[in-house]
């Protein structure tokens, strides 16, 4: 058992001496570590169901991703089985998809929303720090 213990703590202790190292070249989170942008995909999915017996009306709002600092959405597709309108909060400038339905309701509404999306590593980082 003792052998087991010593192995594991010259592991544990050569993989701290690898990260320290790594981030003292400046590997680690800092302009070295990560790219100056980044884009990514986002997928935002569900499904709503299981509404009450009787039901005659339904109305849902799904908030949906905006620029903002940091942050660029390039392509947004929102695909939904039914009508929906876009809003925009006049305060904070969030938006949101609008589903209203009356009579004849669906079983269930599935919903997938997919973004493709500009990261700024200039404000990731200074949002670390400032925190």
């Amino acid at each position: 058992m003792r052998r087991g213990l010593s192995w594991l703590a010259c592991l544990t202790a050569g993989l701290f001496a690898v990260a320290g190292a790594m981030l003292a070249a400046g590997a680690g989170p800092g302009p070295g570590f990560f790219p100056p942008t980044r884009e990514c995909e986002v997928v935002y999915a569900g499904s709503i169901g299981s509404l009450p017996e009787g039901a005659r009306e339904l109305s849902v709002w799904i908030p949906l991703a905006t620029d903002r600092e940091g942050q660029k959405v390039l392509e947004r597709d929102i695909k939904l089985p039914v009508p929906f309108e876009i809003h925009r909060d006049p305060v904070y400038g969030n938006e949101m998809a609008s589903i209203q339905l009356a009579e004849s309701l669906p079983e269930k509404i599935d919903f997938e929303v997919r973004y493709r999306v500009l990261l700024s590593r200039k404000h990731f980082l200074e949002t670390r720090e400032t925190s």
